[in-house]
């Protein structure tokens, strides 16, 4: 991700170094044009008035004004600042300045006169025409008609025509109206902003004065407001009290409900028999108690009965049992006093039994009597429940006429309270709004700031013009851009061709002779080098490679770049053979300023293939080259014919490399044929002039014959900007012009690398450009 986004600034960075003198000028001239505006603009001077927001204000009277750190409330300031910038509280300015006499303002007031074909000039009789349907409607029905007259504001504020030329100059006063709180605190700027300092000053004070007149007197009379209301609730309030007390006595008096200590008298029998019940079922649960543990045995009522004769009939039988055992010890079982003694003891036991049916007899007859009270009592209690029950739906209204009344005396209570308040601080009520700081006469303007809008326009007018120089760029018809090239046609780049300066009557083909340390040599070496490598990955014969050199069009620079191939592949000591294979407009031997030799066509036509015969060789760089020649009725007969073919593969076993300059793809179609017999076609493009259709046509029309592209140069590169730029992205720094300094001249001395050829002075034609 890291390397895309790198390449694409990189793209871009690349484009702006294109563009850069369009742009330039683009931002010079519209920045120029916005600063003449700008210094033309009229001065604009703001006064400032200072006000503070105090909730607390209007209850300066009562206790609740103790909070004085509270937070400020954003939505009680935010509803200040509405009120401040009502179009209402302009009108009040405007009386008072008398603005609609003022010569800068009264043009404010007039409603502009509408187009003929405005939609304004027409609606508003079909407004009023409406208006009038619905008036009459709602007459017809028996309710007002909607006013569009005006409004009231707490009766403070008079009703106002919506055509009134003093709210429409209220209006457009409040276009130069701001008002600003922070957020932080309740303190509010208000600040116009006028031509006039004086007017000004003058309008800002009167405005902070007209909306604290207008706070003051819609505290009066809300204060008013709310003081008759108090007034006049309380009255309603004190008459329903009594009503409701009459009908709670009323209510009380038709059903005999009386109240003794709050009760009625119901209650209280309820109350008292409920008590006698208890009292009753607790001595009856005793006795029961009692009469159990009696009829449990002797032992289980001992511990209860107080009866001084079992007690004693008790201790008798436990003495005469006693002696008994004394006297079953002394004599025995049978003895006549042991049987007495047991008579004793049984004539005792009788007794007690006897005494003690008494007592059941009793308890059981005292059980009885319990129980038959209680029974009593809960018959009675039965009895006065049924009556309480027929006077309990007449108790329920009488508790809720009771509740209503004593709602009713707690709401007088708090409005007669309310009231009092109220007319005890009538006098000190005050607007929740105050002045701080009356506006000053501002010294200096507060608009325009001249130096910022200039910068700011200078900025602005610059990215606008790298906007259209990116967008020049994009719908340029020709590549300008090594990277676009290359995405489009999907082949390599094996290099830049520079095109530069040259004297009258000299060539770049002798130049790179001559100089075989200069930028455009170091080029081409660049070139051939790259090209090499490309053919050696793609051919995998053991025969020399023929490589064809091509372009879409003419005047592409396709011949230079083919002979300074070729002589500099010569010149590093390899066997170059240079065919010249266009038919129509043969270059290669003009361009190397050669005899005139035999010619291929005639030779193939007659059948000679005595290459030394053919080949002329070229003195400087022992380049051999062959001229096909020209007067041929058809040309692609001879180059796509077997003598051809023969030829070629004849060359590959006399030379290393065996080069081909075919005609243009676009043009003829030479090169699609030459292209059969070529290992790898090397395509030129010349920079800044072949159009986008005409590269892109060319590459498809050789990819459909299936030709073997080794990669493509870009010829006759007349900006030093893109050529730094491809060798920076590329890692091929030797023919960079800030390493020129490198290159050196036949002598030894450091020769700087020529300029960039300029449109003002004359521009050397390639060989194949006539």
């Amino acid at each position: 991700m890291k390397a895309t986004e790198e390449i694409d600034f990189r793209r871009l960075t690349s484009v702006v170094k294109r563009q850069a003198r369009f742009i330039a000028a683009f931002g010079l001239i519209l920045g120029g044009l916005a600063a003449v505006f700008v210094a033309t603009l009229p001065n604009w001077y703001a006064a400032e008035v200072v006000l503070i927001f105090d909730p607390n204000q209007t209850k300066i009277a009562t206790m609740d004004a103790a909070t004085a750190d509270a937070p400020p409330d954003p939505n009680m300031v935010r509803s200040q600042v509405d009120m401040m910038t009502d179009p209402v509280v302009g009108l009040g300015v405007i009386k008072k300045l008398d603005l609609l006499s003022d010569a800068q303002f009264a043009p404010l007031s007039r409603r502009p006169t509408p187009h003929f074909w405005s939609p304004s000039r027409w609606f508003p009789a079909i407004r009023e025409t409406a208006l009038d349907l619905v008036s009459a409607v709602g007459r017809s029905i028996g309710r007002p008609a909607s006013s569009t007259e005006g409004s009231e504001s707490d009766g403070a504020d008079e009703a106002v025509a919506p055509d009134d030329p003093a709210l429409r100059l209220s209006k457009e006063l409040l276009k130069h109206i701001t008002v600003f709180n922070d957020g932080r605190s309740y303190v509010l700027r208000l600040a116009f902003e006028w031509t006039d300092p004086t007017r000004a000053t003058k309008i800002a004070n009167a405005w902070a004065e007209a909306y604290l007149d207008r706070q003051l007197a819609t505290v009066y009379a809300s204060a008013a407001r709310a003081n008759d209301f108090l007034h006049a609730r309380t009255e309603e309030l004190q008459n329903l009290v009594e009503e409701s007390d009459r009908k709670v006595q009323q209510f009380r008096d038709a059903h005999q409900l009386l109240e003794v200590k709050g009760a009625t008298v119901g209650q209280q029998q309820l109350n008292e028999l409920n008590t006698q019940l208890g009292l009753a079922t607790a001595e009856r649960t005793q006795k029961e108690a009692l009469l159990s543990q009696l009829r449990r045995g002797q032992d289980a009522s001992t511990s209860v009965l107080a009866s001084p004769i079992i007690q004693r009939l008790q201790d008798q039988d436990t003495e005469a049992n006693r002696r008994l055992a004394d006297l079953m010890t002394t004599y025995g079982d049978q003895h006549p006093a042991v049987i007495r003694q047991r008579n004793e003891i049984k004539e005792v036991e009788a007794k007690l039994r006897r005494e003690t049916d008494k007592v059941v007899a009793a308890v059981t007859a005292d059980v009885n009597a319990a129980r038959a009270r209680e029974r009593d009592q809960r018959a009675q209690l039965e009895e006065v429940r049924r009556s309480a029950v027929v006077a309990d739906s007449s108790q329920m209204q009488l508790r809720g006429l009771e509740r209503e009344a004593a709602a009713n005396r707690a709401l007088l209570q708090q409005f007669m309270l309310e009231a009092k308040r109220t007319d005890a601080n009538r006098g000190l009520q005050r607007p929740t709004v105050r002045l701080v700081s009356p506006g000053m006469t501002p010294d200096t303007p507060s608009f325009p700031n001249r130096t910022l809008l200039i910068a700011l326009g200078f900025m602005a007018t610059f990215s606008v013009g790298g906007l259209a120089g990116f967008l020049r760029e994009r719908v340029s018809r020709r590549f300008v851009d090594p990277a676009s090239l290359e995405e489009v046609t999907a082949l390599p780049l094996l290099g830049i061709i520079p095109e530069i300066r040259l004297p009258r009557g000299s060539s770049i083909v002798d130049y790179i002779a001559r100089w075989p340390m200069s930028q455009v040599s170091e080029a081409v070496r660049t070139v051939r080098t790259r090209l090499y490598i490309a053919v050696a990955a793609r051919v995998t014969k053991k025969t020399s490679p023929v490589i064809l050199v091509t372009s879409a069009l003419p005047n592409e620079g396709k011949t230079t770049i083919a002979v300074s191939l070729a002589r500099s592949a010569a010149s590093s000591g390899r066997r170059v053979l240079l065919i010249d294979a266009d038919l129509r407009r043969p270059s290669v031997g003009r361009c190397l300023s050669a005899r005139s030799g035999t010619e291929l066509v005639a030779s193939l036509t007659h059948g000679v293939h005595d290459f030394e015969s053919l080949v002329t060789q070229d003195p400087v760089s022992g380049l051999d080259y062959v001229s096909i020649g020209m007067g041929s009725d058809d040309p692609q007969e001879v180059l796509g014919s077997h003598l051809m073919h023969n030829f070629i593969e004849a060359a590959r076993t006399r030379y290393d490399v065996v080069m081909i300059d075919s005609p243009p793809v676009l043009v003829v179609s030479d090169a699609v044929l030459l292209s059969r017999l070529a290992d790898a076609v090397l395509y030129v493009v010349r920079w800044g002039h072949t159009p986008r259709d005409a590269v892109i046509g060319a590459v498809k029309v050789l990819r459909q014959a299936g030709c073997p592209f080794a990669g493509m140069v870009i010829s006759r590169a007349a900006t030093k900007k893109m050529l730094n730029e491809w060798v920076a992205n590329t890692g091929l720094i030797t023919h960079a012009t800030r390493y020129s300094e490198y290159y050196h001249g036949p002598d030894g001395r450091r020769r700087p690398a020529l300029p960039v050829a300029s449109a003002s002075r004359r521009r050397f034609e390639l060989a194949d450009d006539r």
